[in-house]
């Protein structure tokens, strides 16, 4: 489920990190290994649910029943889900876990071909489009939960 959900802002990322993500294997040439959406997905729900959880039943003050607190949330979760989705892809880029085939282009006699396909750019890429939806499950999951508040029910709308 996840997987087609962050296939659409591939386009933000090179191809081959999101072919890395779906579990591509090189030996198969099919999506065979494990794929990585799940992580980031259930990261992503998790920290929504939770920094919404936290604005309108742990904070859940009068103080604080203003659109820029309930941003300031919506923020945190931003931040939190782009250094997720940066860190672990940017840990795999450097550390070799992505096989080589989907880093390198290849001459005929097996030479790589410069520049490397995945690069740090496009895992900063990846962190911001998991950023962006979980910014938007933040807004979702804030609907019904707004109703539970006691002194933020009225924010964002």
């Amino acid at each position: 489920m996840f997987s087609y959900i962050y296939d659409w802002l591939s386009v933000m990322y090179a191809p081959e990190l999101g072919d890395y993500l779906w579990g591509f294997n090189c030996g198969t040439q099919q999506c065979t290994d494990p794929e990585h959406h799940t992580f980031y997905g259930l990261w992503m729900l998790g920290t929504s649910i939770a920094f919404a959880a936290i604005y309108y039943f742990a904070i859940n003050s009068p103080r604080f029943n203003h659109r820029w607190h309930w941003l300031l949330f919506m923020i945190l979760a931003f931040a939190t889900n782009f250094a997720i989705g940066f860190y672990f892809t940017n840990t795999d880029l450097q550390s070799g876990a992505i096989p080589d085939c989907l880093m390198y282009q290849y001459d005929s006699d097996g030479n790589i071909i410069p520049p490397d396909l995945i690069l740090p750019q496009d895992c900063l890429m990846f962190g911001l489009s998991n950023a962006i939806f979980a910014a938007i499950f933040f807004l979702i999951v804030s609907i019904p939960m707004k109703y539970g508040s006691r002194n933020c029910k009225y924010v964002p709308f």
